[in-house]
């Protein structure tokens, strides 16, 4: 954690915010710092789930953190995640019909179904990134 918030704090700026992407383990990298970071970070999580050491009640004044995940998960369980996340400040997407390690190209078209999704929700300035 220490390692990614001195990467956003290096890389931060009112001009230039930062948004987080991470699937699995990286998802789970990307609530956290998000979660805890004191400074206002995006981020976009598939398939993950909170860290137990990220507190459940992570005070911020951030923009959302947006969490997708499918209910047909087996690598980690919609429950689970859900429920893992359940008093943190995060937008919940259900994404069903695709698994955790897809390699048929359907993620790829999911993500982008998903980035335009949430594009509506993020300020124009991060857009263009």
């Amino acid at each position: 954690r220490a390692a990614l918030h001195a990467a956003i704090r290096r890389e931060w700026s009112v001009a230039r915010p930062l948004v987080l992407f991470g699937e699995s383990q990286g998802g789970c990298c990307a609530i956290d710092a998000a979660l805890t970071s004191r400074l206002p970070v995006h981020a976009i999580a598939t398939y993950a789930m909170r860290y137990s050491s990220t507190p459940e009640r992570a005070v911020r004044a951030g923009p959302p953190v947006h969490v997708f995940h499918s209910r047909t998960d087996a690598v980690i369980p919609y429950a689970l995640a859900r429920a893992s996340l359940a008093r943190t400040d995060v937008r919940w997407w259900v994404v069903d019909n695709l698994s955790h390690a897809t390699v048929d190209g359907s993620f790829e078209a999911f993500l982008h179904h998903a980035l335009e999704r949430v594009a509506a929700r993020i300020p124009n300035e991060i857009k263009n990134i």
